[in-house]
């Protein structure tokens, strides 16, 4: 073997040493119990925050294949809680969530892509109250082993989905403004 083959082969050999192992791990699951989907509105220029205890997720997520990612989330509206037992009452209702009505918010991606170590921008499509928008998520990743976390923050304006009407419409009341928070703990294909 030339002199040129053993450099060539030990430079291969010490940059598969290099990478990671953790951008090999497909995850697959998502640890709701441990995964969190919060909220903060500004109600007469106080901010005040809520959020949703019950939603499920599906997804596959390889770090090393962002393009192949996909991922769905489902919300049960019902379970809002805005942060006060009467604005979780009325946030519920048909002004704001009309869970009675339109009982799941549901996201879809439509595409991830990688822009830098462990950021992404996910793209989908946001639907609530029937309504359905097209939404940009920056997401952050970090591996934990066998577990990942998944997080991002981002805002939608809420008259983009008929969220708060009648006297909730008034943007010096509440403004349209959400600041949306997730936080997914990702659990790795066996």
């Amino acid at each position: 073997m030339s002199l040129r083959s053993l450099v060539s082969c030990g430079l291969l050999a010490a940059g598969a040493l290099l990478v990671d192992p953790v951008l090999a791990t497909e995850y697959n699951q998502i640890d709701a119990g441990a995964s969190r989907i919060a909220f903060t509105y500004s109600e007469m220029g106080v901010n005040l925050d809520g959020g949703f205890a019950r939603f499920s997720a599906r997804l596959v997520f390889d770090p090393a294949k962002p393009e192949a990612a996909r991922v769905a989330v489902d919300v049960q509206m019902a379970s809002v809680d805005a942060g006060s037992p009467e604005a979780t009452a009325e946030a519920a209702g048909a002004a704001w969530f009309d869970a009675a009505h339109f009982p799941v918010s549901h996201f879809e991606s439509t595409s991830l892509k990688a822009l830098g170590p462990g950021r992404y921008q996910l793209d989908g499509n946001l639907a609530i109250k029937g309504r359905t928008r097209p939404i940009s998520v920056p997401l952050g990743f970090q591996a934990q082993g066998a577990r990942g976390l998944l997080s991002g923050t981002f805002q939608i304006n809420r008259n983009d989905f008929g969220v708060g009407a009648g006297e909730w419409a008034d943007p010096s009341i509440v403004a349209p403004a959400v600041t949306v928070r997730v936080s997914f703990v990702l659990t790795a294909a066996r």
